[in-house]
């Protein structure tokens, strides 16, 4: 069910950005530092909006690689304790 909801989500980002690209095919100027050019405005949209998804996926990797190594750590952890209660249970009890 999420998948065909992920889809149908997909198609219908597809089916506005085409709307809008068709709409939107007037020619922009875009000064930058170091260059100058004119782009259709549809393509500087989809443009940005590509820049913008790769820099979420890059940040999302590296909260991803963190919270991995934070997971391994504390199951490290974890193992230790364990065998420190183990090791604690099997010590004679003294009165």
């Amino acid at each position: 069910m999420r998948k065909i909801l992920n889809y149908l989500f997909a198609v219908f980002v597809l089916i506005i950005g085409i709307i809008l690209a068709i709409y939107n095919s007037n020619s922009v100027e875009i000064n930058l530092v170091v260059f100058q050019a004119q782009l259709p405005l549809a393509l500087l949209i989809i443009i940005t909006l590509i820049i913008g998804a790769l820099l979420g996926i890059v940040t999302s990797f590296s909260l991803m690689y963190k919270s991995r190594r934070e997971v391994q750590k504390l199951k490290k952890q974890y193992q230790l304790n364990q065998k420190e209660i183990n090791n604690l249970r099997t010590i004679p009890f003294k009165d």
